[in-house]
């Protein structure tokens, strides 16, 4: 199916991303617990993935909403900028001699000492005003694109926590959040050389918080734009669609709504609407039209009001029922899709709605 492959590889490509935040991690441990013999080393590494992080976190975004799939030369041009950066980073640290590196961290060098001193403090400053600008721009770049993009998924799924751009927002803020907290604490600890083990505890568990909370978002999250590889080949569909007779258009939803009355191709609780275009013969921009035009829908409520038709009958036949087998066998995929959706459509949580249908009866 379509989406499971973009689904694959969405899930690929952000368990590659993981590497650099916990990269990042734990060389900022390194660093900030002051091990000598790995300084130079984790110092050069930190300012690769460091540098990458928020690009790759970006092209990620660009997966998620506009890019159908990775692409070198879409995606690497996003990458040279800062891996210039970090490597002008590295060659100041590996040129330095080794004692008067040790001796330019602890801040007992004059930045005018030699020409080594003064090439990395240079480039230092370049490299947190590019990482600073980084932030910036990603947090809001990713923001547009939420906000363009964010209302395709309801167009191609039926689960109704597919179509929330909330946890896409939630990670965007996530990264955020521990951009600038990894920038300030590592700022402030090279500055005041804070190093107890009290400042240490309290990083680690701020960071592994976080990364867990990335991790968790980003492995649940669906593309918010799942039909950019149909766009070509549907490109002429909707014209195609207006210019089909009466006759035609009649007999195409005739066939879909067999497909949800007769068959109830409903009760599929990860039902999207490529699943309906295989079932009715025809492409996905005919159902859409058919959905958006004639029942003045997108995709997803258009599901969710014959499953939640289905559970009133259900509920009505058995009253005792549960909400998890009441969800269930409407075709929800949780209690909480079928109480979104349901919220949506008529205001009401499940308990509301079940007390009213128990004094309708």
């Amino acid at each position: 199916m379509l989406d499971a492959g973009i689904r694959s590889n969405l899930r690929s490509y952000f368990a590659f991303f993981m590497v650099f935040p916990l990269v990042c991690f734990a060389t900022l441990f390194v660093n900030i617990t002051s091990l000598p013999t790995f300084l130079p080393f984790t110092d050069v590494l930190l300012a690769f993935a460091g540098s990458l992080i928020l690009p790759l976190f970006h092209i990620y975004f660009r997966l998620l909403t506009i890019d159908a799939k990775l692409s070198f030369s879409k995606h690497f041009p996003f990458l040279i900028l800062p891996l210039l950066v970090a490597l002008l980073y590295a060659v100041g640290v590996f040129v330095m001699p080794a004692n008067e590196y040790r001796d330019y961290l602890n801040n007992k060098l004059s930045r005018t000492y030699s020409v080594h001193v003064q090439f990395l403090s240079a480039v230092q400053i370049v490299l947190w005003l590019h990482l600073i600008a980084q932030v910036a721009i990603t947090f809001v770049w990713n923001h547009v694109l939420i906000r363009k993009y964010g209302g395709r998924a309801e167009q191609f799924y039926s689960e109704i926590n597919n179509v929330n751009v909330f946890n896409a927002n939630m990670l965007n803020y996530s990264i955020l959040i521990v951009s600038i907290s990894s920038i300030v604490s590592y700022l402030f600890v090279e500055r005041h050389h804070v190093c107890v083990d009290e400042v240490i505890i309290a990083l680690w568990s701020i960071f592994s918080f976080t990364l867990y909370v990335i991790g968790y978002i980003g492995f649940k999250q669906e593309t918010l734009n799942p039909i950019i590889e149909l766009e070509t080949s549907n490109i002429n569909s909707a014209v195609e669609w207006s210019n089909q007779s009466t006759i035609v258009q009649k007999k195409i939803i005739e066939k879909m709504i067999l497909q949800f009355e007769g068959k109830k191709i409903f009760l599929n609780s990860k039902l999207n609407i490529m699943d309906v275009v295989q079932a009715v013969g025809t492409n996905r921009t005919y159902i859409s039209a058919i959905i958006n035009q004639h029942y003045n829908q997108h995709f997803c409520a258009f599901v969710n009001s014959y499953r939640l038709d289905e559970m009133g009958k259900i509920y009505l036949a058995n009253p005792t029922i549960s909400n998890e087998e009441l969800a269930g066998l409407a075709g929800f995929g949780s209690v909480n899709s079928c109480t979104r959706a349901l919220n949506a459509k008529t205001g009401l949580t499940l308990a509301e709605w079940r007390k009213q249908k128990r004094n309708h009866k």
